[in-house]
């Protein structure tokens, strides 16, 4: 399934579960298959070097749990195309070399488009073709801080090295560095910069 294009694994699980709904499946059955799908699952992403169960919390993978907490199978078909999106996301980063190399390149992104009051997690997510649950995850796994944290800061030590070193009026600086309303800029400003 991994091996394929993935914008056809959402079908796919679709017409896994139809099937599972056309046979009146029971929750044995359900789990039994959910199991058998998690230990391919396993297997196909080994192929690319990813250790699944070690890259993944155990709870997410859990599926006794998924059963107990999701009580139709529309939301159990849900949780696992979830799964699949950040396992598709695991392997991506794991084909791009490393983690460092893809968080650098995403550092360097935000450093370069910060002035653009529309860069957000999900529009840096989608540059870089990752869910923004992954981004997120792994921004603060490598960073040591999360991504809002990391863009307010530089937008901020960019408008402070504005404030010194030009006359601009502060509404101006404030959409230099990504902030278009100016009493928002002042209100994050004053808060960022007293602590």
């Amino acid at each position: 399934m991994l091996d394929e294009n993935v914008e056809l694994i959402p079908q796919e699980i679709d017409i896994y579960f139809e099937l599972m709904l056309a046979q009146d499946c029971s929750t044995v059955q359900i789990r039994n298959a959910l199991q058998h799908l998690k230990s391919t699952i396993i297997e196909k992403t080994s192929v690319y070097g990813v250790d699944i169960e070690q890259e993944l919390d155990s709870k997410l993978l859990d599926v006794e749990a998924a059963i107990l907490r999701y009580k139709d199978i529309e939301q159990l078909k849900n949780w696992v195309i979830n799964i699949l999106q950040f396992i598709i996301d695991i392997i991506k980063v794991h084909r791009n070399n490393n983690v460092f190399t893809l968080i650098d390149k995403v550092r360097i992104y935000i450093n370069e488009n910060f002035r653009n009051e529309e860069l957000t997690l999900t529009s840096v997510a989608e540059y870089f073709n990752l869910t923004p649950q992954y981004l997120s995850l792994m921004f603060k796994n490598e960073c040591e801080e999360n991504f809002l944290k990391y863009l307010t800061a530089l937008r901020l030590d960019k408008a402070k090295e504005l404030l010194r070193t030009t006359s601009k009026k502060v509404y101006e600086i404030g959409q230099e560095v990504g902030y278009s309303n100016y009493q928002y800029f002042c209100t994050v400003f004053k808060r960022k910069c007293r602590s």
